[in-house]
């Protein structure tokens, strides 16, 4: 739909009136403004370009996906619902910045395949919201904690964006909360369900949750009393009877040893820890029977000439089937190599091995990879992800903005091989305007433009680093 009748500028007066558009709504380079007590009704797919601007103060309701390259932000008292008859889908570059979401759309559920903030209330009232590391639902610091039950929750990642706490209690959000105690400065909760939530504890899993919790002041001294919390759906199959509550050693990487903090006990998914600290970690259960179909002796990643060779090692095996081999560009989004057979029964050490070939080629400095544990009922387990650094990536062009989305900083990490001459980026606003342009030298550096950014308002750009050879192009977000 083009422009000159989509600009929803109408006021209405002691009504509510709805505009139902019976096939889909493409934004291409239009400024929608839906209205207070205005209720719009898009039939089949929303589709905002990266040019499009969705103003939302109203009500928008979609049956199909929302696709938002552009900007797309709810004013308070505003609400985006998700009523379809299918799975739907919430895609594009650019994060949706919504007062409201709701999901209705009779347990057909939705996948954010996009970040999505919250300023106000997740309605999930009768539907799944599926996330994941890449694509999280994002609580800001006037969010409501979402009420979520077995049928209708979050199953991914959910992240509570830093909140001052202080020495205050931390109301529940996410199935967490703390008594009042030590000063714990600013908060963020980040929770993971699902399979992203299920850890590896030695020979064991844990339940489908785990909780990562950073706190900026009090450091390892700092203590509270936590309440945790779970649903019966991310149970995992773990014997409640026969639980212990985990904490990592290392802040930030699940990969690090975990220590136990209770006894063996039952713990009917509640429970009340009193007096801890080092609360910056990441917390879960597990119980100490049932141990995993594979236990995991080692897993090494190195290159070889233009290949990456993976070998890993069991200690013993339980009606284990195979593993899925899985490579990341980011560390987020991983996709599957290769499948390798197990040895299904064994209490002996047994190796594997899995080459990735041409690894230079993949135009990336940094590669991420972890293995998928499949077992005879198709139970899944996941390695540690291990990282590689690729050698030859010196000949490759690669740029990186740091942070992305951003606030105040913006860097450029920019990577040139030797014979690439008259490095030069230029940076472009929604419209295509040329912002700003500028010569560099070609050598590994990091370039501090922020200050281009700083009387700019808040939206996507388009960033371009040229060389006599090569373009790279990447979107940026500044909030």
């Amino acid at each position: 739909m083009k422009k000159n009748i989509l600009l929803l500028t109408l006021v209405f007066l002691g009504i509510f009136f709805t505009y139902q558009v019976k096939a889909q709504i493409t934004n291409t380079n239009a400024n929608i403004v839906i209205l207070p007590d205005t209720r719009v009704l898009a039939n089949q797919y929303v589709d905002n370009n990266a040019a499009g601007n969705i103003d939302l103060r109203g009500t928008l309701e979609v049956r199909e996906n929302v696709i938002n390259d552009g900007v797309l932000e709810g004013a308070d008292n505003s609400l985006l619902l998700l009523s379809g008859a299918a799975m739907q889908f919430v895609q594009g570059s650019s994060t949706i910045r919504l007062w409201n979401m709701q999901l209705d759309n009779g347990a057909n559920h939705a996948t954010l395949e996009n970040i999505v903030r919250i300023r106000n209330s997740l309605l999930l009232t009768d539907g799944i919201l599926y996330t994941s590391d890449a694509a999280p639902v994002r609580f800001t610091t006037t969010a409501n904690n979402p009420a979520e039950n077995n049928a209708n929750h979050i199953h991914g990642t959910a992240i509570m964006e830093q909140r001052n706490i202080g020495a205050a209690a931390f109301p529940l959000f996410l199935n967490l909360s703390m008594n009042a105690g030590d000063n714990i400065g600013n908060v963020t909760l980040e929770r993971r369900t699902g399979t992203n939530g299920i850890i590896v504890i030695g020979a064991n899993e844990s339940i489908a949750t785990y909780w990562t919790i950073d706190n900026t002041v009090g450091g390892e001294t700092a203590e509270r009393t936590m309440n945790f919390s779970w649903l019966s759906v991310f149970d995992n199959a773990k014997d409640l009877t026969q639980m212990q509550l985990w904490r990592t050693v290392a802040f930030n990487t699940t990969t690090a040893p975990w220590t136990f903090r209770t006894p063996v006990q039952p713990i009917p998914r509640t429970w009340t820890q009193p007096n801890e600290n080092m609360l910056r970690n990441s917390w879960t259960f597990s119980d100490i029977i049932n141990p995993l179909p594979v236990e995991w002796k080692n897993f090494e990643v190195e290159q070889v000439a233009q290949d990456a060779h993976l070998k890993w090692k069991t200690a013993q095996e339980r009606l284990s089937d195979h593993f899925i081999v899985e490579r990341s560009l980011d560390g987020k989004e991983f996709q599957a190599l290769g499948k390798v057979d197990a040895e299904g029964e064994s209490s002996r050490v047994v190796a594997y091995e899995f080459l990735d070939k041409q690894i230079t080629q993949l135009e990336s400095s940094v590669l991420y990879y972890r293995l998928r544990q499949v077992d005879t009922d198709g139970t899944e387990s996941l390695s540690d992800t291990k990282v590689l650094y690729v050698n030859g990536s010196e000949n490759m062009l690669t740029v990186k903005a740091v942070p992305n989305p951003f606030s105040d900083r913006l860097v450029l990490q920019v990577q040139t091989p030797k014979q690439n001459k008259n490095l030069q980026i230029t940076i472009f606003d929604v419209q295509g305007r040329k912002l700003l342009q500028k010569q560099y030298g070609t050598e590994l550096r990091s370039i501090d433009i922020s200050e281009t950014f700083k009387s700019l308002a808040k939206g996507m750009y388009l960033i371009e680093v040229h060389t006599d050879r090569e373009t790279k192009q990447l979107k940026v977000v500044k909030e």
